[in-house]
Formats: C-alpha cells, structure tokens, sequence
C-alpha cells in the first residue's frame, strides 16, 4: 500500500510533465504564430513585386511544378527535433521541397494529440476537419451518392497498417539524425487509365536503381518511399479551365473526375474513389511482391544500371556523369561480386528483399477520412491510405481543413514548400 509521501510524489510527477506538456503546447503556438507572420511578410513582399503579366504564367508553373519529381536527402538539427530536407527536382527554375518532422519529437506530440491535458488535444476527432475552412476539395451533385460511398469505403479493409506506419516513422526519425537517406520519387498524379503492370514495375525500378547508387556512394541505407499506390487528386489554382469560351470545373485527378474536356466527364464521380482504392490496392500488392520476391535482389538492380549505361547514348551533355555513374556501377557489382564468394548469395534476404513504403499528398479528405482507423494497440489514429502523407502548397493554412486532418493522425508527415520559405531555427 503506497504512503502519503508516495502519493504526493506521484501527484507532483503528474503536475510537473502537464507543466511541461503546457509549455510544449504553448512553444508550438508561438512557433505557428511566428510562422504565420512570416508568411504574410512573404506574401507581401512577393505582391508588391510581382509583375501582373507574369502572373498567370508562375500559375501555370506551379500547377506541373512536381511533375516525375523525385525527393532525395537528409539533415540532421542542432536541437535534435530531426528535420529531413529534400534536394529538390528542378523544374524551369523552380524548386520545390518536401520537409518532414519525425524522430521521438514527433511521436510524443502524437500521444499529446490523444492525451486529456488541453482543449487543443481533446478537440481533435477523425471529422472535425469539417469545422474548417476546406479548400481544394470537389463539390459533388448527390450528397446521397457520396455518403454512401465514403460508407462502403469505411468498411473496407485498410490500404496499409499501422505498424507499416510505424516502422517507417522510426526509419525517418533514424534519417533525421543522419542515417539512413531519404529516397522519394513518383508521378506527380497516377492515372486509372494507363493503370497496368508494366507502368508500376518500371518505376519501381527506377527508384531501386537509384537506392543502389546512393546506398554505394552514401555508404549508408536508403528509404525507399513510392509516391503511388494512392496519388490521384491534383490541387488546382483555378475550380474552372476555360477553352474556346467553354468553361468546365477543372480536373482534379482520376479519383474525382475525368480529363477529357467536356460535361459528363467533368463532373466530379464518387464512384471513381472506389475504383482508386481497388487500384491502389492492387498497385501495393505488386509492390510487394516485387520488393519480396527477389524482383529486387542487389545483382538484379545493378545489372540495369551497367545495362543502361550501355545502351547510353554517347556525345550528349551529359556523358560525364554518365562515365561517373557507369563507373560507380562497376564497383559495385565488384563489390557484390565479392559478397558472393563470400557467401552472401542473391537468395539471402539481406540481398533479395527490400523495404518499399507509399505516400501520397493528403489532399480529398473525406476519402481520407473513410480511410483513417484507430490502432487497436496504440489507440492512436492512422490515415491507412498510404504509409507517409504531406499537405500540400495550397493547402497547409494552419487554420485549415488540412492540417486539422492531419494534425490528429500518427502517419509520418510532411508539408511541401516552394521555393523561397524558410524553416525557423535555420
């Protein structure tokens, strides 16, 4: 039976982590508001400056910006909190980012986000995004159609888990420190019609290709994360494409509506979120099995890239990286030569199998919403649509749907910027 004494110290213990529970809420308050303020700066500044002429162009660009953008890099902070930037895929001129925040900084904030220690923790619920302002997202005709979808989504069994989640928040908060590296590539949108095998194995490989080469030259692992198997919805700057005089709603990816430019396509489809859960299911199967069943295997890897050195055309702008890299790809099939003799044979797990983790802009939120579960072991809430989400440029107002979305799940996150934003504390 515990003592007084051994109450009051329990008590006091209690008092002193809401203390500091409170004064960690209240530094990421201050932190939002100097965020804010800084954007708003920002923002006027790039208003005072900017040529009206130039306007509708800079739009356009934003709109392909991440076009086959692939993400790759890591740093480690000097508090330790472990932000991971990416060296961003240069478009036109334009640069873009992904910022993830993960490491135990962030896996605390989670269990704060279902703790009862504030009115900010326990106002967060799987819905309560709908309290915000939402932008980006569809309107559709039949709100009928559309609650009975995001029902029959509900039901259905989750796209990946949350232990996968887990795993890979672990892999990142290791990344935030220094080691592993960070590897992110894909479409910027995937498509339901040129949906097949082919299409998913080719970029598959691609990043495979490029995990080997930095793994060798970084001499350190590579996190692999796919941005597919869930990355349909497009944000838009305009709700309206305008053609010849004809105005329709714009596209906004297959799991909303269609591209071709008329009416009935136009119109945005609840059906079609089922069809993109049925692909990005599929689409994750394969990968599997591909990352499982020695489709990836080290030799295998390393053969394409000395075969695609040799197919290489010679003369262009680019042959001395190309010597570089055929060279990097002969030490390391040397190296795995090496591994053979020694052992270490393609049918060893350690050779044959790779980690390979999805991702996708969290962006049509009551999909998103029909997606998200509760972890039975943890109690925590997880966006099972995908292993990584990030908000996107047009959508991470802190007042927002978005973030209020996301703010409640324990997925690793990120937010993409564009270029000319500063993170505090650099």
């Amino acid at each position: 039976m515990e003592s007084d004494d051994d109450v009051d110290m329990h008590a006091a213990d209690a008092n002193e982590e809401l203390d500091d529970t409170k004064k960690r809420l209240k530094e990421m308050e201050d932190e939002a508001a100097a965020l804010r303020e800084m954007q708003a700066k920002v923002e006027k500044e790039m208003g005072s400056v900017q040529d009206p002429a130039t306007a509708s162009a800079s739009q356009a660009n934003r709109e392909e910006i991440d076009f086959r953008s692939v993400f790759v890099g890591n740093k480690k902070t000097d508090n330790g909190s472990g932000l991971i930037f990416s060296i961003p895929y240069h478009d036109q001129g334009q640069g873009q980012a992904l910022h993830f925040r993960v490491s135990e900084e962030i896996r605390r904030c989670s269990e704060l986000r279902q703790a009862d220690v504030s009115p900010i923790a326990t106002s967060w619920k799987v819905d309560s995004w709908r309290m915000k302002k939402a932008l980006q997202l569809p309107e559709y005709p039949d709100a009928n159609e559309l609650d009975q979808v995001l029902e029959t989504l509900s039901s259905f069994p989750p796209i990946v888990s949350a232990g996968e989640a887990r795993n890979l928040e672990e892999k990142l908060g290791q990344a935030a420190m220094g080691n592993p590296f960070l590897l992110q590539g894909g479409d910027c949108a995937e498509s339901l019609k040129e949906f097949n095998a082919n299409n998913i194995r080719d970029t598959f490989r691609v990043l495979l290709q490029m995990g080997v080469v930095l793994m060798f030259g970084g001499q350190m692992p590579v996190i692999k994360v796919g941005r597919m198997a869930g990355q349909f919805a497009k944000p838009r700057s305009d709700p309206f494409e305008d053609k010849n005089g004809v105005k329709l709603p714009s596209y906004r990816g297959d799991n909303v509506n269609g591209d071709a430019f008329n009416v009935a396509s136009r119109i945005p489809d609840p059906q079609r979120m089922v069809r993109a859960y049925c692909q990005s299911v599929a689409t994750l199967n394969l990968l599997r099995a591909f990352a499982t069943g020695g489709y990836a295997a080290m030799q295998r890897v390393n053969q394409w890239n000395l075969d695609f050195m040799a197919h290489s055309e010679q003369g262009d702008i680019f042959l001395l990286w190309a010597n570089r890299y055929r060279e990097l790809a002969h030490r390391v099939d040397e190296a795995l030569g090496f591994m053979n003799v020694a052992g270490l044979t393609s049918e060893h797990p350690i050779i044959s199998t790779r980690d390979f983790w999805t991702s996708h802009e969290c962006l049509l939120l009551p999909c998103e919403q029909a997606l998200t579960r509760e972890d039975s072991t943890t109690g925590l809430h997880y966006d099972c649509s995908a292993h990584m989400l990030w908000v996107g440029e047009r959508t991470r107002q802190l007042d927002g749907s978005h973030v209020e979305f996301l703010r409640g799940v324990a997925n690793p996150l990120g937010i993409k910027l564009l270029k000319g934003y500063m993170i505090l504390g650099e």
